[in-house]
């Protein structure tokens, strides 16, 4: 994503007042960026462009934009994500839900989600 503010306004301009943006996104990580960019060298991505952001980044550009009650919550631990789906254990489930929260976990997520409330700007003489 060459602009990501650019698609954020697309994406508020098409959204009803009131609405709720919802932004899924590869987050920057200390911890897994290096490996992401290594395996982008390797083998490129599919489905288009990616890029990495970092949620501060990401808060920044919904408060330029004048989103509000802006959440952003890690959604994907991939040590966690493959012991599930390896083995079909359910605590990595459960602890997964439980770290999501928490700010002090997030360097292990890679992927997040942003929420943010949309309104739009007054229109003058209405």
């Amino acid at each position: 994503m060459p602009d990501p503010e650019a698609v954020f306004r697309r994406m508020t301009a098409l959204a009803k007042p009131g609405g709720v943006l919802l932004v899924d996104f590869r987050c920057e990580s200390p911890v897994y960026s290096a490996l992401r960019r290594l395996k982008w060298a390797i083998r490129k991505p599919t489905g288009g462009t990616t890029c990495l952001l970092p949620p501060a980044r990401i808060r920044q550009i919904l408060r330029k934009i004048e989103c509000t009650d802006i959440r952003i919550v890690a959604r994907n631990f991939p040590l966690l994500s493959g012991l599930h789906s390896r083995f079909r254990w359910t605590w990595p489930r459960t602890l997964r839900d439980a770290m999501t929260d928490g700010p002090l976990f997030r360097p292990l997520a890679t992927e997040l989600w942003a929420f943010a409330a949309w309104q739009s700007p007054q229109v003058e003489g209405r």
